[in-house]
């Protein structure tokens, strides 16, 4: 998967330096951990988007369910700029994130 760059810094995976603007393509474990420093955007490019030519990007956090983990119901926060506590339950943050 390929996310954005929003601010710049050197992968410690490929030593490489990327910058605000770059496209970071990496395991989405390595995104996460990017993510969660605030390195890149949530909105993730999928490889099939590429291939197709797609301008269209991929965003994970439009639907929310009940059956997500909380890991995830906090990348979607993450994603949309909403500051959680950190001990949040997954009620609450079903409660914080409902549209």
């Amino acid at each position: 998967m390929i996310a954005r760059v929003l601010k710049a810094f050197t992968c410690r995976l490929q030593g490489r330096v990327y910058y605000e603007g770059d496209e970071y393509d990496g395991t989405p474990e390595r995104l996460r951990e990017l993510s969660e420093g605030g390195y890149v955007q949530k909105r993730l490019i999928t490889h099939s988007d590429q291939e197709n030519g797609s301008d269209e990007v991929a965003d994970d956090s439009k639907a929310i369910s009940a059956d997500m983990t909380v890991t995830q119901l906090r990348e979607i926060a993450d994603s949309r700029g909403i500051d959680v506590p950190k001990r949040a339950k997954k009620a609450e943050l079903l409660e914080i994130l409902g549209d």
